[in-house]
């Protein structure tokens, strides 16, 4: 079969086992994840105090949002999990698909994956507030669904964002979804990188290796500093006559491009796994 080509058949039987073989896993990060919920949710209804149920989902969403935005760039580092091992990656490298249709299953799974089981948690929640509601004497509206609520309140944190220019607020909600998509994408797409080079505490390597490249960072812009303050006037200047829109879609285009060459880098290393790696280059 040529590497280039992508059947569905195949696709859903690399899922199929994927799942049966890691139904433990993501038994544990489902009930992770609603317990998690759950313990913020007794928190907030034992120290509501009156709180309104608009409070309350604003709370709820803002926690929701944190643990799902850190969560879901790490998780992308398990990307490569099934070859942890040499009986692991033997069965994994041997199945009857190609690599192209192996590693899209395996982006999915640490991404779409990880929102599903998402969702499912918060879903739960729901149903355990309908548990505790008689144990707490609550505002009204608290009779409510929770998942509507939670999910329009996350949307809403996410399109309303302002960026200030020399104090002067300016609204880019209508490219918010976009910037926070490409940035949140971009944050995986590193982490997906990392999982593929190293195979065995990837999330820890992956973090250390960005941090060195931070600092890295820091200290050439600190070096550069002088020639970006001469910049400062130009760019305030750029943002007042034409507003901040335009370098935002710039800087997301950038982004979106450095994260599909992440992307290509991930099937690249992906496609060139051996059974036996040299022990030259051992991960």
């Amino acid at each position: 079969m040529k590497e280039s080509q992508f059947n569905m058949h195949r696709f859903l039987l690399v899922a199929k086992r994927d799942i049966m073989e890691d139904w433990k896993g993501n038994l544990t990060k489902g009930i992770g994840n609603y317990a998690l919920y759950t313990i913020i949710m007794i928190s907030l209804f034992i120290n509501s105090h009156g709180m309104k149920f608009h409070d309350f989902i604003a709370n709820m969403a803002e926690w929701i949002l944190l643990f799902t935005s850190i969560v879901f760039i790490f998780v992308s580092s398990d990307v490569l999990s099934p070859l942890s091992s040499k009986a692991k990656r033997i069965s994994f490298l041997n199945l009857p698909a190609t690599n192209l249709e192996k590693f899209v299953w395996r982006f999915l799974y640490v991404s779409v994956g990880f929102l599903a089981i998402n969702l499912a948690a918060i879903i739960l929640l729901d149903i355990t507030h309908y548990l505790l509601l008689p144990l707490f004497s609550l505002g009204e509206g608290y009779a409510n669904l929770l998942t509507p609520y939670l999910i329009a309140e996350i949307y809403d944190r996410i399109t309303s964002i302002y960026f200030n220019v020399d104090g002067t607020p300016i609204d880019i909600s209508a490219i918010s979804v976009t910037t926070f998509l490409v940035m949140s994408l971009w944050a995986h797409s590193l982490y997906l990188v990392g999982g593929c080079i190293w195979q065995k505490h990837p999330v820890l390597r992956t973090v250390s290796a960005l941090f060195f490249l931070f600092v890295l960072m820091l200290i050439v812009l600190k070096m550069f500093s002088p020639v970006l303050l001469d910049i400062k006037p130009f760019m305030t200047e750029f943002f007042r006559n034409n507003g901040v829109k335009p370098f935002v879609i710039i800087v997301d285009c950038v982004i979106g491009a450095f994260t599909l060459l992440n992307w290509w880098i991930s099937y690249r290393i992906f496609r060139n796994m051996q059974i036996v790696n040299p022990k030259l280059f051992k991960r």
